[in-house]
């Protein structure tokens, strides 16, 4: 009885491993999707800078909107209208290729297009992207679920002296170990192929 429960304990302190490993990767996955979409977002309106586009807060919030549905994140995990104006201004005056003359005027642009208002601004980053995520949750659930089903069969059987051929606890316990390693090896590998990804991004 205690080797069950012994067997019982580390399931639990696997499964959480595997609840930790899989909030990373969820972690990394969405980091890397925020990342993308505001490396996307200011491309579009840095383009539209030079340009007579009639630019506007309205337009950039609408941009804004159709690119955090077509990454699947959250609006307000996007850059902030004050963050899109200093990354813009800053990377115009780092440009070699711009003049001073259209500089000064691209800078001006960006001021008057991107006025702060906060009653009007929807770019927030007021939402945490270290929110536990609903996945993490949902597997945290059914590790427990399934090591208390497995501790009360365990009793169970204990307590009645019941022996069924091939379905022992122990045995349950290996397939779910068994499972357990593979879901890990599968999620460390994940993990790698993101922080590639990031790696390759920044280069």
């Amino acid at each position: 009885m205690i080797n069950i429960i012994s067997n019982i304990i580390y399931g639990v302190i696997s499964g959480l491993i595997l609840v930790f490993i899989t909030s990373i990767t969820n972690y990394l996955k969405k980091t890397l999707e925020v990342r993308k979409a505001n490396k996307e977002l200011i491309t579009i309106i840095k383009k539209l800078i030079p340009e007579n586009f009639n630019l506007n807060h309205d337009i950039i919030c609408q941009i804004a909107s159709a690119i955090s549905i077509e990454y699947k994140i959250s609006y307000q995990k996007l850059y902030s209208i004050d963050q899109i104006k200093s990354l813009l201004i800053k990377n115009i005056l780092d440009s070699e290729f711009i003049s001073t003359e259209l500089k000064s005027q691209y800078c001006q642009k960006i001021f008057n297009i991107l006025t702060p208002n906060p009653e009007e601004s929807s770019l927030n980053n007021s939402e945490n992207i270290n929110k536990p995520s609903t996945v993490g949750k949902l597997l945290f659930y059914i590790t427990i679920l399934i090591v208390g089903m497995a501790l009360l069969l365990a009793i169970i059987l204990d307590y009645f002296h019941i022996k069924i051929p091939y379905f022992s606890v122990q045995n349950i316990l290996i397939v779910w170990f068994s499972f357990l390693i593979l879901n890990i090896i599968s999620l460390i590998i994940e993990i790698i192929k993101i922080m590639w990804l990031v790696i390759t991004q920044n280069n």
